[in-house]
Order: C-alpha cells, then structure tokens, then sequence
C-alpha cells in the first residue's frame, strides 16, 4: 500500500494560468457569499435559519469581526468550475500518493483578513470522526503567499511519539493514530489540552500561490493571527477512502440543519465555536 503522509508540501502544484483560474474561481465564491450575508441581513434572520431552508454555499464570519467572512464551504456542490479545475486535479494526485481511490468528503476556504484570528492547535479527526470513515487526508491549496506574518500553518512532527493525552489509538487501514484529549465546549472548543501542546514540536509551512499541502486528519496544526496588511487565502478540500463510503451531501445536510453545532466548528475563531458542547 503507498504512503499515507502525516504532511507533504508539493510547490508549483498549480501553474500560472491555472492559479488565476483559482482567483476567478474564489471571486465568484466571494461574490455569492456576501449576497447571502445581505440576505440574512435584509431578512433579519441569522445563518442558521437560512440553512434550514436553502442548501447552497455555506458562509461562516468571524467571531470578532461579525461582517468579516472568515470560511465558505461547499465549494464542490456550488461551483463546477471548482469541480473541473480544482477537484479533479487534486483528487487524482492524492490517488496516487495513497494508493487507493478517494471521494471528496467536505470543502472549504479559510480566509484570513488582516488581523483575522488564528486556529489554536487541534486535529480534524474530531470533527469527522461520527461520519464512518477513519482516516481523511486533505489538501490545502494556496491562493496566497503563506508566512509567518499572515498566519501560515505549523504542523506537529513528533505527534506520533507523544505518549501523554492520548484519548484513544484509532485503527485505520494504514495504521494506528493518536487522538489526543480536546477542549469540549467553551471559548476552547476543539483545543488539544494543554498537557499535549507541551509535548509537541512544530515545524512552520510557508509556501507560494499554487503550492499545495497535503496532511492527514490526526496530525495537530495550528496558525497564527494575521498581523499582515494582506488578505490569505486556502482552498482546503478532505477525502476519504471511497471503500469506507461516500459522506459529501451527507455532511453537508447535517450542516445546514445545523450550522451552529460546535462539531463543525473546531478551534476556529467564530461564535459557534465557543457555543456548549453537544
């Protein structure tokens, strides 16, 4: 069987042409999602009522900045330019970097403004775990530089070596992986206790627009604030294994019923983050 990689960095993924195809292809996500947030405004009705009703592009503000949009999702269900030019591309390299077929499970961009909050160390397996599946790998492509003043990703390399906060070793078909003790509920919902965070040592990912990033649902990651005057900008798209099921439109109904459960909002800096645990 091929590797299953904790994180892999794959410079010049997308060429030039392609990556303004990337930048198009985000305005036009931007577009919708800021029609949507009028919307709900001119209907005076919050997020999570619309979605009950309308299943379409999920839009997601800051905790701190309500009238700043922090995450869209549902990118592959709403766009088949997204499809065509981005999901395609990536869906075949991580086949063959895995050695198996995939299905797309979630997506999404994450988009720092300036000033915009950071994502406190945590795995994605919490997140994901209820849905059947027990390993993800995910792909985050750059529309921007990422550094180390706009918040770039820092990925734990010795988690597979700490042997303290460990919930649970998840069997998967390439092997066992640590699930460490989270923050449930809270202003820290979705947090690695501190104890673990104590243990683990981080190496900073910078990377070019086109780059692409490739990690596994276990390994920790965080970022910083962006304390830049620019705006960064990920398409981030989450695979399962095909033979454990495909999951897309299900996590997607789940989400729209129920946009503010904390499940769907792990370390992130929005509300619904710090809501109680369910």
């Amino acid at each position: 069987m091929a590797n299953f990689p904790d994180f892999q960095l794959f410079s010049g993924f997308f060429n030039a042409g392609q990556k303004e195809q990337l930048d198009a292809i985000y305005q036009e996500l931007d577009a919708k999602a800021r029609v949507i947030v009028q919307q709900t405004q001119a209907e005076n009705c919050t997020l999570a009522d619309f979605y009950r009703s309308k299943q379409t592009l999920i839009v997601v503000p800051e905790k701190q900045s309500p009238e700043r949009i922090c995450r869209m999702e549902y990118l592959n269900g709403c766009s088949e330019a997204f499809y065509q030019q981005v999901t395609l591309l990536v869906q075949q390299r991580l086949e063959e970097l895995v050695g198996a077929e995939l299905t797309l499970f979630k997506d999404k961009c994450n988009v720092k403004a300036p000033q915009g909050g950071a994502f406190p160390p945590h795995q994605d397996a919490p997140a994901y775990r209820d849905f059947g599946p027990t390993i993800f790998i995910t792909a985050g492509i750059m529309l921007d530089t990422l550094s180390t003043d706009n918040g770039c990703l820092h990925m734990a390399t010795n988690y597979r070596d700490v042997n303290v906060g460990i919930v649970q070793n998840c069997a998967t078909p390439y092997g066992d992986y640590p699930l460490f003790e989270y923050v449930k509920g809270g202003d820290r919902n979705g947090d690695i206790v501190d104890e673990v965070q104590k243990k683990l040592l981080w190496e900073t990912i910078n990377g070019q627009a086109g780059d692409m990033l490739v990690f596994n649902s276990f390994i920790p990651h965080f970022s910083h604030i962006n304390v830049s005057q620019q705006h960064r900008r990920v398409f981030y798209l989450t695979f399962n294994l095909l033979s454990e099921g495909s999951h897309y439109q299900h996590y997607y109904r789940k989400k729209w019923q129920d946009y503010s459960n904390p499940q769907f909002h792990i370390s992130t800096p929005t509300t619904h983050a710090a809501l109680p645990s369910y």
